[in-house]
């Protein structure tokens, strides 16, 4: 099982578009208006070595006694709380986005924008976060986590999807950041296949996140009421947050999911 967690060290200049870089400070504001519930992480900052990479201090990592790293305070053990994003990268994720008579790029670029916000959120709150992309490469299905958030801006792109199966391989496959983690899909409702085997999956997924201790949100960022319908009867409406419009239908949802991994 791989361990791993996703770092925050992207700046402004690492989006596309100035309309990206705010759409993640909005899912940024929206994620801490949840988060900030759950008790931080403290920190041990200035180590040579660690889990966590002080961002605001790379300038000075090549200096021969740089200390720029942080481990938990609570040494080996999980953190209480982290949080997971993970990005429908498919081929439906590269349809474009118009917002407010602005066109922001892809769904896919959307996606990143909220995921590294998300993350930003969880680091401003002292939690651990891993931020990974799915997608079918062609070949077979395909999972991946990040180290940074700049790598999440540039992360790929696939053809199809199946969102329940990604959901349930990434929780098999990469190792919780923490005790009780919120996990989170940022997609568009449209995973392809026969609906009702999807259907299933879902609830095996969400079955088994309920015994890890792991509360599921869907972010819907697609642009039709029948995908919304979909990830709904999937997921269960209330894990779903209606993003087309804005990102503060996320916080509602995700306060529940705090509240339930908490429980």
């Amino acid at each position: 099982m791989l361990r791993t967690t996703t770092n925050t060290n992207h700046n402004a200049a690492d989006f596309a578009d100035a309309a990206l870089a705010s759409l993640a400070l909005n899912a940024e504001a929206a994620a801490t208006a949840a988060l900030r519930r759950v008790g931080g992480t403290a920190v041990e900052w200035g180590r040579r070595s660690g889990s966590h990479l002080n961002t605001s201090r790379l300038a000075a990592a090549s200096l021969p006694d740089a200390r720029v790293f942080g481990r938990p305070a609570h040494g080996d053990r999980r953190p209480e709380c982290g949080i997971v994003t993970l990005i429908d990268s498919s081929g439906s994720m590269g349809a474009g986005v118009v917002k407010d008579g602005a066109y922001l790029g892809s769904r896919r670029r959307v996606a990143r924008s909220i995921a590294v916000g998300i993350a930003a959120a969880a680091r401003r709150c002292g939690l651990a976060s891993i931020v990974g992309h799915h997608g079918d490469n062609g070949r077979g299905p395909e999972l991946v986590a990040h180290r940074t958030t700049r790598g999440v801006l540039n992360g790929p792109s696939y053809g199809g999807n199946s969102d329940a199966w990604a959901v349930a391989e990434f929780c098999r496959l990469v190792e919780m950041p923490a005790v009780q983690t919120v996990f989170v899909l940022v997609c568009d409702g449209s995973p392809n296949g026969d609906e009702a085997e999807h259907r299933a999956v879902a609830a095996e997924a969400l079955a088994w996140m309920r015994r890890a201790s792991v509360s599921f949100v869907l972010a819907y960022i697609g642009d039709d009421q029948g995908g919304l319908d979909r990830a709904r009867l999937d997921w269960g409406a209330q894990r779903v947050a209606d993003c087309r419009a804005d990102m503060t239908a996320l916080t509602a949802v995700m306060i529940r999911a705090v509240a339930a991994a908490r429980r």
